[in-house]
C-alpha cells in the first residue's frame, strides 16, 4: 500500500521511480530486513527490523511518505501566505496611487 502511494507520488512530482535497498540480518533461520528507500536525493530508512522483506520495505515507503508529506504541507502554507501577502502589498499599492492622484489634482487644480 505504502510502496504503491510512494510510487504515485514520485510520479507526478516528476521524480526518479524511487528505489529500494534491504539489508537482511541475523540468522539464516530467523532473517530480519531492514529497508532504505531513495527517493530523489533523498534517503529514508525502515524504522526497524522485520522479518519479512515486504514488511521492511513498505516501512521505509510510510517513513518517505510522512517526510515528504510534511514538506508537501509546509510549501503549500508558505505558498498560501505569500500570496496573501501580496495581494495585500497590490491592494496599498493602490490605495497609495490614489492618494497621490488626489494629492496631485488638490495641488494643482487647487480642489477636487
Amino acid at each position: 500500500m505504502f510502496k504503491n502511494q510512494l510510487g504515485e507520488y514520485a510520479q507526478k512530482a516528476g521524480l526518479r521511480v524511487p528505489t529500494y535497498q534491504v539489508i537482511k540480518e541475523g540468522p539464516p533461520h530467523d532473517p530480519k530486513y531492514k529497508a532504505t528507500v531513495f527517493v530523489g536525493d533523498q534517503i529514508y530508512e525502515s524504522p526497524t527490523s522485520f522479518g519479512n522483506l515486504k514488511k521492511a520495505e513498505h516501512a521505509a515507503a510510510e517513513v518517505a511518505l510522512n517526510a515528504l508529506g510534511t514538506k508537501l504541507s509546509l510549501v503549500i502554507f508558505f505558498s498560501f501566505f505569500l500570496l496573501k501577502w501580496s495581494i495585500m502589498f497590490i491592494y496599498l499599492d493602490m490605495y497609495r496611487l490614489l492618494l497621490l492622484t488626489i494629492i496631485y489634482l488638490f495641488i494643482f487644480w487647487g480642489e477636487i
